[in-house]
């Protein structure tokens, strides 16, 4: 298979002090638009959401794992239609779901497994007795990759994943869930401190995997830096497009040994990444872009001891930033339709609980 890389810098599109109103008549300006959310599922027929995604006729909620059912589905309504996937140690129940995608190519789900490293294959998801496929990924003694449950399928059959040691920051495996091999290198430890351990500077990187419902485009983000990773596939030809922006910043230097120091996010690390979901044409970034002490100071933070964001960006395919949403509500989670019709987040208060909030593009 052939690989491309493409480096790419951000070059200050990503600044707010760029973006202007789409009414301004700047041809080159970041559009802003100002979105008015509708209640689509309250808390009384939630569990305790962490994520979600959008079919073309459901939304899909995945639970914290302390709930016994660890996903939910939604018809776009928002009336309950099925339940499925038991919390436990079973060949076809799960532990820890971080997050779900959906594969409109079947019209299936794939949800991966922290805990049990592996991913289940869900078709049939609207019946009462969903067909579950248990797909484990396979490495070698001497492959050295930590997967972490950010794991996605591609069009053309492969899966890519985030790996979190110092051989490469994705790793690609065939259907059967053979490694195949590991791609992009982590940012150079020197530009953050040449003390750290190379397995400590890949660890500041905590990475959130997206893939399209087409499953021809996935992106990359992570939550201390604000670099990514496009991933487009054209037939059999993966190009990986990098683009390049802040990396960990203000990280705390602790020993583990007389050569090696581990590195770990202080008050003063920025954040910048919330979520992330795709269309089959766009990535939407629930961006953040403060300190861990300012985001400990919004009120969305007081209310819930929880991460939030207002504020989504919107990225093509090639990883232009075209657009900038502000949302009337903070949330911790969005879900975007296939068509790029509707926005969904995940919010929650005080008061409120857990809601599903729904906004018209």
């Amino acid at each position: 298979m052939k690989q491309k890389f493409v480096i790419l810098t951000l070059a200050g599109f990503l600044m707010f002090s760029c973006v202007s109103n789409k009414d301004s008549g700047g041809t080159n300006d970041i559009i802003i638009d100002s979105l008015t959310s509708k209640l689509f599922i309250s808390d009384s027929i939630l569990i305790h959401p962490i994520a979600m995604n959008v079919t073309d006729k459901e939304i899909v909620l995945v639970n914290f794992n302390s709930a016994d059912t660890l996903i939910n589905v939604f018809g776009l309504d928002g009336k309950p239609i099925s339940s499925f996937l038991t919390k436990g140690n079973g060949p076809k129940e799960a532990l820890w779901i971080p997050n779900i995608h959906y594969n409109s190519i079947d019209n299936s789900l794939y949800a991966s497994d922290i805990n049990k490293q592996c991913i289940f294959h869900i078709t049939d998801y609207l019946s009462k007795v969903p067909k579950i496929e248990v797909i484990i990924p396979r490495k070698s003694e001497s492959d050295s990759i930590i997967l972490q449950g950010q794991i996605v399928r591609l069009a053309n059959g492969k899966f890519v994943a985030t790996n979190t040691t110092p051989e490469g920051m994705l790793a690609e495996f065939d259907y059967s869930g053979t490694f195949i091999e590991t791609h992009i290198p982590f940012p150079d430890k020197s530009k953050i401190d040449e003390r750290l351990a190379d397995w400590a500077n890949a660890d500041l990187y905590y990475p959130d995997l997206k893939v399209s419902p087409d499953g021809k485009f996935a992106v990359v983000t992570y939550d201390t830096s604000d670099m990514k990773i496009f991933i487009t596939v054209d037939e059999n030809e993966i190009i990986y497009n990098i683009i390049e922006g802040s990396i960990p910043n203000d990280i705390y230097l602790s020993t583990i040994d007389s050569n090696l120091m581990q590195g770990f996010a202080t008050k003063k690390t920025k954040i910048y990444n919330q979520d992330l979901s795709l269309s089959d044409q766009y990535a939407y970034q629930l961006y953040i872009g403060i300190t861990k002490e300012e985001i400990s100071e919004t009120d969305f933070f007081k209310d819930t001891k929880h991460n939030g964001s207002n504020t989504v960006k919107v990225y093509d395919r090639e990883g232009n930033h075209v657009k900038t949403i502000i949302l009337d509500r903070w949330a911790s989670a969005l879900a975007v339709s296939p068509d790029d019709k509707y926005l969904y987040t995940l919010t929650e208060s005080s008061e409120e609980g857990y809601t599903v909030l729904r906004y018209e593009l």
